[in-house]
């Protein structure tokens, strides 16, 4: 999936939970699933700006059209993130690290 069509889901996606797209929540998606993105945080910041424009002029019918030609993507998308939430969890479902209390 390319980095655009990625950018246009989360937009997508958070405009249909929303009502309307929001660019914090879209950066914090985006660069959640791709860490090393945080290096080009301007670039990716425009990219996420330009998407959350294009999602919020549409009609809910032009919105629901997105998402039904995203949907693949979507799907690439939660599996990468189910990838991401198990390597976090050590792959044992036990947390990667612990601390000692004290």
């Amino acid at each position: 999936m390319s980095l655009e069509d990625e950018v246009m889901l989360l937009a997508a996606l958070n405009a249909a939970q929303h009502g309307k797209a929001m660019q914090g929540p879209v950066m914090n998606a985006l660069l959640s699933a791709h860490p090393e993105l945080r290096s080009e945080v301007k670039r990716v910041a425009d990219l996420v700006g330009d998407a959350v424009t294009r999602v919020n002029g549409m009609t809910r019918d032009q919105l629901m059209a997105v998402l039904s030609q995203l949907e693949p993507l979507r799907r690439e998308q939660e599996e990468r993130m189910k990838e991401i939430k198990e390597e976090g969890k050590g792959g044992r479902g036990q947390p990667a690290s612990s601390f000692a209390r004290g």
